[in-house]
C-alpha cells in the first residue's frame, strides 16, 4: 500500500501511457510523411478530398497528442480504487485509441472526412476547455484528486469522457471498417465502465 501511494508509483503509472501514445503517434506521422513524399505530384496540386483527408489525419494527431500530454501534469491522488479491474479497464481505454493508426484507412471521401474533421475539432476544443476546468485533477486511473463542479462539469458529469468518445467516432469515420467499428465499440464500452468506477471512488 505504501508504494501504491508513493511519488515513484504515481510517475510509473503515467510514463507507459505517455510513451506508448507518443510511439504510435510518431509511427503514423512518419508513415504519412513517407506517403506524401511518394505522392509528390498529388501534394503539389492537391484536390479538396486530399486536403480534407489530410486535415482529418492532423486532427487525429492532435487528439492523440492531447491524450499523450495530459497525464504528465496531473496532481497526485487523495483516493483511488483498490480493485485491479478498474485500473486495467482505464489503462485499456486510453491505450486502445492509438491502435486505430495501425489499421488501414478507408479511401478518401470528401463528405465523410469533412464530418470527421468537424467532429474531431469539436472534440479537441471541448477537451481543452474541459481540461482547463479540470486542471491538475486529471487522472487516467479511477482516482480522486479534487472535485470539480464548475464549467462543463455543471452540465455533464463526465465531459472529458464524452469528448473522447466523440473523438473516437471522428476517427472511426476515417477507417470505416469492421475492425475499426469493433475497436470503437470496445472503447465506448470501457469508457462507460470507467465513468462508473470513477463515480464510486
Amino acid at each position: 500500500c505504501g508504494i501504491n501511494r508513493s511519488r515513484f508509483y504515481d510517475w510509473a503509472m503515467r510514463l507507459p501511457i505517455v510513451g506508448y501514445s507518443f510511439f504510435v503517434l510518431s509511427h503514423d506521422v512518419l508513415g504519412f510523411c513517407e506517403q506524401a513524399a511518394q505522392a509528390a505530384a498529388l501534394s503539389e496540386r492537391p484536390d479538396g478530398a486530399f486536403i480534407i483527408a489530410t486535415l482529418a489525419r492532423v486532427s487525429q494527431w492532435i487528439f492523440v497528442a492531447l491524450l499523450t500530454v495530459l497525464p504528465i501534469f496531473r496532481q497526485r491522488p487523495i483516493a483511488k480504487s483498490e480493485s485491479v479491474l478498474p485500473r486495467i479497464g482505464a489503462l485499456l481505454t486510453v491505450s486502445l485509441a492509438p491502435l486505430f493508426m495501425l489499421l488501414d484507412r478507408a479511401p478518401a471521401d470528401l463528405v465523410i472526412n469533412s464530418v470527421s474533421v468537424v467532429l474531431s475539432i469539436t472534440a479537441n476544443v471541448f477537451s481543452a476547455v474541459t481540461v482547463s476546468f479540470l486542471g491538475r485533477s486529471l487522472s487516467v486511473m479511477p482516482e480522486a484528486r479534487q472535485l470539480v463542479k464548475s464549467g462543463p462539469y455543471k452540465i455533464v458529469r463526465h465531459p472529458l469522457y464524452l469528448c473522447e468518445i466523440l473523438g473516437v467516432v471522428a476517427i472511426l469515420l476515417q477507417y470505416r471498417s469492421l475492425s475499426a467499428t469493433a475497436l470503437s465499440v470496445l472503447i465506448v464500452t470501457l469508457q462507460i465502465g470507467r465513468a462508473s468506477c470513477r463515480e464510486r471512488v
